[in-house]
């Protein structure tokens, strides 16, 4: 089967027997850990490929700390390396991040801060935090083009 596999500093589609043990598959250091895309807490380390919930993957040694910056406020959560820019976005406009009315929330995206690029909502934080494991972005209305 066919896994998206990310880290801290690079991407890549791997292909992985079902039955195989993903930490031997993938070569994990003793050091590393493995998370499954947008779970809290790391796989075991002789869990499976047929395991797996989510065909993405983030191996990594450390949780990354992530802070949303938005109209002069800013939330603070830490979060799993394989945690999707689309559940950060989730959390910082819900009830336990800036709690903002849904129909505003829609029109908002989230950008590295200093950054005018819109992030791909499938990102792992992992990866865009790389090895310093923190990560700062900008709640923003996005670009609307008019035509």
């Amino acid at each position: 089967m066919k896994i998206f596999l990310q880290d801290s500093d690079t991407s890549a589609v791997v292909e992985i027997d079902e039955s195989a043990v993903l930490a031997d598959s993938i070569a994990l250091a003793e050091d590393e850990e493995l998370w499954e895309e947008d779970a809290d807490e790391t796989l075991a380390r002789g869990a499976t490929a047929a395991q797996l919930a989510r065909r993405g993957l983030h191996r990594g040694r450390h949780r990354v700390d992530v802070r949303v910056h938005y109209n002069g406020d800013e939330r603070e959560r830490r979060f799993a390396p394989g945690t999707t820019i689309e559940r950060v976005h989730r959390w910082v406009v819900g009830h336990d991040g800036f709690n903002l009315n849904p129909a505003d929330a829609g029109d908002l995206v989230l950008r590295e801060t200093g950054s005018t690029d819109e992030l791909d909502v499938g990102a792992h934080v992992g990866r865009l935090a790389g090895r310093d494991h923190k990560l700062d972005l900008d709640l923003v209305v996005a670009d609307r083009f008019a035509g």
